[in-house]
C-alpha cells in the first residue's frame, strides 16, 4: 500500500479545496479480473478485425473509407483505440488491403496498473494507519453500495420525478396494462352470453 495527500476541489471555482488522505491499494483479484476482461475484449476485436481483413475489397468493404469507418467502430466498441494500429493499402487492381497490429507496449502499461485502486479518507495517520482504513472500508463496502443504490433507485427522492410518475398514471385505469387501456370502448364488464 502507498499513501499520499490529495487535494479535492469542488465543481465551482469558489468551492473550498479539501485535503484528503489517499491510500493506493493493490488487489490481485481485481488485477486478474481486469486482465481477463482485457483479454476477452481484445479477442473479440481480433475476431472482428480478421473478418474485416478477409472481407476487405469485397462487396461490403470495397473502399478504404468503408474499411476505415468499420475499424473506427471496432476500435471504439472494443476500447482498443490506443493500442490498435492500422494501415489500408491497395493492390495492383485497386482492391483495398488491411494491415493491422496491436501495440504490446500499451498492453504492458495497462497491465502495470491492473488491480490498483484508491481509498480516500479524512482520517489522519494517527487515527488509523493504512491497514486500518482498508479494514474499515472492506467491512462497509456492501452497506455503502446498497445505500447508494437505494438513494438512486426505489426511494425516488426527487419530488419532480414523483410528480411526473403520478401524472403519467391514467385516471381509473389502474396500474395494469390491458384492453381497457388500449381500447377504452372495450372496457371489461360482465361476461355476455356466448353464442
Amino acid at each position: 500500500m502507498l499513501e499520499d495527500v490529495h487535494v479535492l476541489s469542488g465543481p465551482r471555482k469558489h468551492d473550498p479545496h479539501v485535503e484528503v488522505r489517499r491510500i493506493l491499494v493493490h488487489s490481485t483479484g481485481n488485477a486478474k479480473g481486469q486482465q481477463r476482461a482485457r483479454d476477452k475484449r481484445l479477442a473479440k476485436a481480433r475476431a472482428e478485425l480478421d473478418k474485416l481483413q478477409r472481407g476487405a475489397g469485397g462487396r461490403y468493404y470495397n473502399t478504404p473509407e468503408k474499411i476505415a469507418a468499420r475499424i473506427g467502430v471496432i476500435a471504439k466498441t472494443r476500447r482498443a483505440t490506443g493500442c490498435l494500429h492500422t494501415e489500408i493499402t491497395t493492390d495492383d487492381t485497386g482492391r483495398p488491403i488491411l494491415h493491422r497490429h496491436f501495440d504490446q507496449d500499451v498492453f504492458q502499461a495497462e497491465a502495470a496498473v491492473d488491480g490498483w485502486y484508491a481509498l480516500l479518507t479524512t482520517l489522519t495517520p494517527e487515527q488509523a494507519d493504512a491497514a486500518e482504513v482498508l479494514r474499515r472500508n472492506k467491512g462497509r463496502q456492501g452497506t455503502v453500495e446498497r445505500r447508494y443504490g437505494d438513494f438512486k433507485g426505489p426511494l425516488a427522492v426527487n419530488p419532480r420525478l414523483r410528480a411526473r410518475r403520478q401524472e403519467s398514471r391514467p385516471a381509473g385505469g389502474g396500474d395494469l396494462p390491458g384492453p381497457a387501456r388500449v381500447l377504452p370502448d372495450r372496457a371489461p364488464g360482465p361476461p355476455g352470453p356466448r353464442g
